[in-house]
């Protein structure tokens, strides 16, 4: 189950939903305990263009936006092979 509320993954949550790369910083997590960090999603699609699972990278938020836009790219990346 994805869901913030259960599993603290509101980034993958998120970018099943939306189809898309999302990340999610600081206090726009669900846990107060979570907004010290970045989480960055992006769905993974099988060959009828459906949504099968996501890839997360989760780190200490600098509050670079470097880092956010570096880890989307990888992300982007590494699910487009």
């Amino acid at each position: 189950c994805w869901t913030e509320q259960i599993a603290a993954t509101n980034g993958v949550a998120m970018a099943l939903r939306h189809r898309r790369t999302m990340t999610v910083t600081g206090a726009d997590h669900y846990y107060a305990l979570l907004s010290r960090f970045t989480c960055t999603a992006t769905p993974i699609f099988d060959h009828d263009d459906q949504p099968i699972g996501a890839i997360n990278v989760s780190a200490f938020d600098r509050g670079d936006m470097r880092d956010r836009s570096f880890a989307e790219h990888i992300l982007r990346m590494a699910t487009s092979r």
